[in-house]
């Protein structure tokens, strides 16, 4: 039996990285599938992978900063399968800001689109889901955070921004949301072996001195498998997760370094 037998899971970002392998470890584990990403090929390209292990799933091509996708991702979910167990709000950006010597003259293209994306987009997607949610006296809601909401570094101020406010965003609806059976928790991970990380890797350089530009000094512990962010994920869909609410779960070498 799976963890998440009998159990439907909406993830947005399914197309690629993190949110594409929690996908496919919540269909493994017996979950059925929402999946939401502004990317259309990669997207079916997941559901593809999913249907190849025997799981069930479909997709809505839409964007987390659209109103209309995120209701159509949410309905179809509920008309499909009568029900949502989990959300799971993982897509995210970064777009290029400042320069080193003018952190303070951030473009309002990067600042606008990053929270736009990054905070203003889960919230939307917690909205849509939450009186569902409360309907039922039930629900697990994962938030992706990272370790820059705990922390911060210099040259990102509008991820650095945008993941704080997730992590407000998220213990602000713990409250409100626990007396109603709803649990709402962030996941704080450091360096993961993404795609995205590669091609920041390629572009701008080694990691080790990419983290001494951004004010961090020194790499902790190399970058941890997309796996073991999932599998943490798996852990808060799970019934295994029922007392917790608001937490903000530290992962990768950055650990040793947060209060």
């Amino acid at each position: 039996m799976g963890r998440l037998d009998g159990k439907v899971a909406i993830i947005t970002g399914a197309g690629m990285g993190i949110a594409k392998n929690m996908s496919l470890l919540f269909a493994r584990e017996g979950a059925r599938l929402g999946l939401l990403d502004i990317k259309e090929a990669e997207l079916q390209q997941t559901v593809a992978e999913i249907e190849a292990i025997g799981a069930e799933a479909f997709m809505v091509v839409g964007d987390v900063r659209q109103t209309g996708d995120i209701d159509k991702w949410v309905k179809t979910a509920i008309s499909k399968y009568g029900k949502v167990d989990i959300e799971a709000n993982i897509a995210g950006l970064q777009v290029g800001g400042a320069g080193p010597d003018q952190f303070y003259d951030v473009p309002d293209e990067a600042w606008n689109t990053t929270l736009d994306v990054n905070l203003k987009g889960v919230w939307l997607c917690c909205k849509a889901v939450i009186p569902h949610m409360v309907e039922r006296k039930k629900g697990k809601i994962i938030n992706m955070a990272s370790c820059l909401a705990l922390v911060g570094a210099v040259h990102n101020i509008p991820y650095i921004v945008s993941k704080h406010g997730v992590l407000g965003l998220t213990r602000a609806l713990a409250v409100d949301l626990a007396p109603k059976g709803i649990n709402v928790n962030a996941i704080c991970p450091a360096e993961v072996d993404t795609p995205l990380l590669k091609q920041v890797v390629e572009q701008c350089g080694p990691l080790e001195e990419l983290t001494k530009t951004w004010g961090i000094g020194h790499i902790v512990s190399p970058p941890m498998p997309m796996e073991a962010v999932s599998r943490l994920a798996l852990f808060l869909a799970s019934e295994d997760s029922d007392q917790l609410h608001g937490r903000a779960f530290h992962l990768g070498g950055w650990t040793a370094l947060i209060p």
